[in-house]
């Protein structure tokens, strides 16, 4: 069974089709109408809203580009988009109604490939790294205990992630180096991690009470969302969005969960406070950075200029 449908070329009925008024400077904001899982280095976009998904290929304004349809894997209706390589991989879980069983999923072109914690009650693949290597599994025991796990396709080798002390955890991002963010429970609530070389570090925004990480990126990104407001599965998103990189944070409108980042800094995600759309945020080029362009591109059209100019004789 392929796990991509068609490819369609774009309509006048562009993904993107209005801008957002508010939220962090340095960023230009547009909305989507329907949630943006996440987005790779390529720049293809990762749309979902139940079983209806899709993955975008093109410019915001809609020209030129094209929308992938993908498969429902085993037709189930509460399936779980939850990831995208650069390979243009789709990762997620689905209940596979033949067994019953809770499993996970790596979808592309090539065909739909299982993934299953051996002796778990159910799977969900739910981050898979830029090269596709790595897998971020969350798995639940008969118990109703989640653990995280991070699989490496090029050996098959499964190592347990779950945080030491932790009452559950859940893999949200890995890099191609292999490192994780996430979430944990702890005596103190959920937390956020970040678990790279065998060292666990607790993530938090400002003087945040919470903070909650759904994506990371090769170039050290890092998205999510944060606020005074405790989670509440499956209802709307009180907190607000963000972007963190290095010292710097990007606080967006309330309501926004930013769930994916590629290298580039460029971040998509949801609204859902009042409503529901998807979010795309592309970073603004410092003032700094802009007169270097500018600068070294005065340089090219000089040095051109001089290189086609007639010589006297």
């Amino acid at each position: 069974m392929l796990g991509f449908v068609r490819s369609l070329a774009a309509t006048s009925a562009a993904l993107f089709f209005s801008a957002f008024a508010y939220g962090a400077t340095g960023y230009t904001q547009q909305v989507a109408p329907m949630p943006l899982v996440d987005i790779n280095n390529r720049g293809v976009i990762l749309a979902a809203s139940g079983p209806l998904a899709f993955l975008w290929n093109g410019k915001p304004d809609g020209a030129g580009g094209q929308y992938t349809l993908l498969s429902t894997p085993g037709n189930d209706p509460n399936v779980v988009y939850a990831g995208l390589s650069d390979l243009d991989e789709v990762v997620g879980g689905f209940t596979d109604f033949g067994s019953g069983r809770r499993l996970g999923f790596v979808s592309s072109v090539s065909g739909l490939e299982l993934i299953e914690v051996p002796g778990a009650a159910s799977t969900t693949v739910r981050a898979i790294s830029p090269n596709g290597r790595y897998l971020g599994v969350q798995a639940y025991s008969e118990l109703g205990t989640a653990s995280s796990f991070l699989l490496d396709r090029n050996t098959g080798l499964l190592s347990d992630m779950s945080p030491t002390g932790s009452y559950g955890s859940a893999i949200e991002g890995v890099t191609d180096s292999g490192q994780v963010v996430g979430r944990m429970g702890t005596d103190a609530g959920l937390r956020s991690f970040v678990f790279q070389n065998g060292h666990v570090e607790t993530f938090s925004v400002g003087g945040d009470a919470y903070t909650f990480l759904y994506g990371v990126s090769d170039a050290g990104y890092l998205v999510g969302s944060s606020g005074s407001t405790p989670p509440a599965p499956g209802g709307p998103e009180w907190n607000s969005g963000f972007v963190s990189h290095g010292a710097e944070t990007w606080k967006f409108a309330q309501g926004t969960r930013i769930l994916g980042v590629n290298s580039s800094g460029v971040a998509v995600g949801v609204y859902s406070l009042y409503s529901t759309h998807g979010v795309l945020l592309t970073p603004v080029p410092e003032p700094a950075s802009v007169a270097l362009m500018l600068g070294g591109l005065v340089a090219v059209f000089a040095w051109r200029a001089r290189r086609v100019a007639p010589h006297g004789g």
